[in-house]
């Protein structure tokens, strides 16, 4: 039995679109609308192929078979072209266009197929309004052409849309293997449709090998690039012409040699030397036209010793991080040959975490800070592979489909092509290197990869060696710091045992002066009581300086050590501050100070020990005493801190005309054994101005402000004895004592536990005594 040729290319469509739709369905599961649509674009092209041979081959027995057949192929050759064209709006992921194509596709489909079948007698109908039946069938052909026509024309704007809009060359070659697809179904699609006498079997031979085309480029993500094909074509044939020319030179003057007047056996020496000279040329000159062809259309001349010779040349060695790496980054791009790209260097040492930050950038956007698991996708990708992961990755590869979506957002917002891991040894990734689009659209080769991953290892190192320098410059100033806060504190031991033994030594010389009086009393001064008041007044007032002293030395030391004594109970601020004014009484008139005092009343009853408040204040009025010039004014005001509805906190601030601070001593004033100013300046006077005391008043008051829950801090523009900017001391208290945890039992010396109760005691009297004094003073000013 004879077969026709469009029997034979039609069975080959059976078994090539049988075949295809195989691998595309095993992809279902991804559920990609490519893979989906080209399975049905593939089931009617087999439809197509089966109603072609059943028809070539006369296989219908019956004429409803025969009918059958020509209604399959019919409606897959209709619909084939729209399939086409929402083939290419889902191959090029314009989702929302391919709904509203699918809709107009289904009704151009269904009209054609009706009027070529003649469904509902709707051509019956349409003949009545035509000449005759030819044109009918022109009509139908002329709708079929139509459908191809919107496709093709569809299909052809989505891809111009997608070159403008992804500038990328991976995309790019993909896009150009869907433009020689796309142009052979079109060319196929016309010679089916126009039905030309024997074109049938062109047509169907374009078709297949269309559908091998776009059903390569859909289920294959990375397909060769078609410039490296044309490329290499190109090359391989100047090769051969070169080569072809040089063989051609040299038999021709081997037929040449014939007419010479030389003897035979000479002509085969020449023809054995001639075949010898071009043995070992011909392979160096093939060498040196690959290598040359290969600069020209490629580009492609790497030599590793030379890249990293020039890279250490450009790269100078600073152990700045973002110097070298914009050094480093402007480097990369001129050898890669592009303008756009940024280098972000990974700050987070922590394990399992990575954090990107852009150190380095030519012609890129700000880009904010990307903060990533160290198991996300592409972090792993990039460390198991030491690979470049590409936008085109991304968008295509199944393995980054399930990418999260704050990374492929910080990724995907960046207008570049591929991203190279600066990676350390073998895990530790120092860096991200994300480069733009090469010149003209090129394609970053192979070789360009490999040559890119030897200048990141390069870069690497680079990068670790200015991150351990900067380390040790860090550690370096730290030491420098701590080194000068021990000259400081030092200094401050220093002067604070120079201030405390004279602060010790002017009390007991006062008790010992007193004391060799009276061994030497004589019996008429023994009798004399005002003799013996002056002595016995003269000790007490030592000894009480004495204890004063003493008192805060331990007072500071345990506050240091957050074991302050508190007692609780309601306090009223207001007379805390009018007794510590009581008792600074006599230093403000002395010094000439006005006293303002606002804000106090309003205060509520807060929890609190009396006597350690007393002392805190007390401390901070005399401060501004001492360093406020004659004729101050000195503001004492209060204020509610409300938090969440409720008065939690209240402040106090004491505020004086005087020296100020300057703002490098404002923390460490509170700090114990820090004195500001020359160890010269030390008072035993608690009112001379600048009369420096052991420096433990402030100390105290933050450790009294912490035992009650609160905070003391200082404000103050500068330091200036002329201008006299004054400052701003904080103190704020909690309205209630945050509870604390059982306190261990005290190991402390029994003589220490007993002058601290002695202490308490005392201050009782003396706060008794004072508040008598007044009632006294009272009483005979009426």
């Amino acid at each position: 039995m004879h077969i026709s040729i469009d029997a034979i290319i039609a069975l080959i469509g059976v078994a090539s679109f049988g075949l295809l739709i195989l691998p595309a369905a095993l992809r279902w599961h991804l559920k990609e609308k490519a893979t989906l649509t080209l399975s049905l674009y593939l089931a009617l092209g087999l439809m197509w192929s089966i109603g072609v041979a059943a028809t070539s081959l006369n296989l219908a027995a019956t004429p409803e078979q025969q009918l059958f057949f020509e209604w399959l192929t019919t409606v897959s050759r209709g619909a084939m072209p729209l399939i086409f064209g929402a083939l290419t709006l889902a191959f090029l992921g314009y989702t929302r266009e391919l709904y509203w194509y699918w809709g107009f596709g289904v009704f151009i489909v269904a009209l054609w197929i009706t009027i070529n079948l003649n469904l509902f007698n709707l051509a019956t109908m349409a003949s009545s309004y035509l000449p005759s039946a030819t044109n009918i069938k022109s009509t139908i052909s002329a709708l079929g052409i139509i459908i191809w026509g919107t496709a093709t024309v569809i299909a052809l704007s989505a891809l111009y849309f997608s070159f403008k809009k992804y500038p990328q060359s991976q995309y790019r070659n993909r896009f150009r293997y869907w433009l020689g697809g796309t142009l052979l179904l079109s060319a196929a699609n016309i010679i089916i449709l126009l039905q030309i006498p024997g074109t049938a079997a062109i047509g169907s031979s374009l078709n297949i090998a269309g559908a091998l085309l776009i059903t390569y480029i859909v289920l294959r993500s990375h397909p060769p690039e078609l410039q490296v094909i044309l490329s290499r074509i190109a090359q391989t044939l100047i090769t051969a012409i070169i080569l072809g020319i040089i063989l051609f030179g040299a038999f021709n003057l081997a037929y040449l040699m014939r007419s010479w007047p030389v003897n035979p056996n000479n002509i085969l020496f020449w023809l054995a030397g001639m075949a010898l000279a071009l043995g070992i040329i011909l392979p160096w000159l093939a060498r040196w036209i690959d290598k040359t062809l290969s600069k020209v259309l490629f580009g492609l001349t790497f030599d590793e010793t030379n890249a990293i010779q020039t890279y250490s040349q450009r790269v100078s060695a600073d152990w700045d991080q973002a110097k070298l790496s914009k050094q480093a980054l402007d480097f990369i791009l001129d050898e890669m040959e592009t303008d756009q790209g940024a280098f972000f260097i990974n700050q987070d040492d922590r394990p399992g975490h990575v954090t990107f930050q852009m150190i380095a950038s030519t012609k890129m956007p700000n880009i904010e800070t990307g903060y990533f698991a160290g198991s996300d996708l592409w972090i792993d990708h990039l460390r198991q592979q030491r690979a470049a992961v590409t936008q085109y990755d991304l968008d295509v590869l199944p393995a980054f489909k399930n990418l999260d979506k704050n990374a492929k957002n910080w990724l995907t917002s960046m207008p570049v092509e591929l991203f190279f891991p600066v990676i350390l040894r073998q895990r530790d990734l120092v860096g991200l290197l994300a480069l733009g689009s090469r010149s003209n659209h090129r394609p970053y080769w192979p070789q360009d990869l490999n040559r890119l991953q030897i200048l990141a290892s390069q870069i690497a190192v680079d990068m670790d060696k200015a991150k351990l320098f900067g380390q040790l410059g860090e550690v370096n100033r730290k030491l420098g710091k701590l080194s000068g806060q021990f000259e400081t504190f030092d200094q401050g031991k220093t002067d604070f045992l120079s201030i405390a033994s004279h602060e010790l030594r002017t009390p007991l010389t006062q008790i010992h002066g007193y004391a060799s009086m009276l061994l030497e009393t004589t019996e008429a001064e023994l009798q004399d009581p005002a003799y013996m008041a002056l002595v016995f007044k003269g000790i007490a007032k030592g000894s009480t300086r004495l204890k004063e002293v003493v008192d805060l030395i331990f007072d500071v030391s345990k506050a240091d050590i957050g074991e302050l004594d508190i007692a609780r109970g309601p306090v009223n601020l207001a007379e805390i501050v009018n007794e510590a004014t009581a008792n600074q009484k006599d230093a403000l008139e002395k010094r000439s100070h006005q006293l303002v005092i606002s804000g106090l009343d309003q205060l509520p009853l807060i929890e609190g020990d009396m006597p350690r408040l007393l002392q805190a204040v007390t401390h901070l009025l005399n401060n501004a005493i001492k360093y406020t010039p004659d004729g101050g004014i000195i503001t004492i005001t209060g204020r509610k801190i409300i938090e969440g509805g409720s008065i939690t906190k209240v402040e106090l601030i004491v505020t004086d005309t005087g020296i100020g601070i300057d703002p490098k001593d404002q923390k460490r004033i509170f700090e114990k054994f820090y004195r500001v100013g020359d160890v010269g300046h030390h008072s035993t006077d608690s009112v001379k101005f600048k009369g420096a005391g052991p420096g433990l008043g402030l100390p105290l008051v933050a450790g009294i402000a912490r035992a009650h829950g609160g905070q003391v801090w200082v404000e103050s523009p500068e330091y200036n004895e002329e201008a006299c900017p004054g400052s701003q001391f904080h103190l704020i208290l909690s309205v209630q004592i945050p509870a604390e945890e059982p306190e261990p039992i005290s190991t402390a010396p029994s003589s220490m536990a007993e002058t601290r109760h002695w202490g308490r005691e005392e201050q009782r009297l003396i706060h008794e005594k004072i508040a008598q004094q007044k009632r006294e003073q009272k009483k005979s000013s009426k």
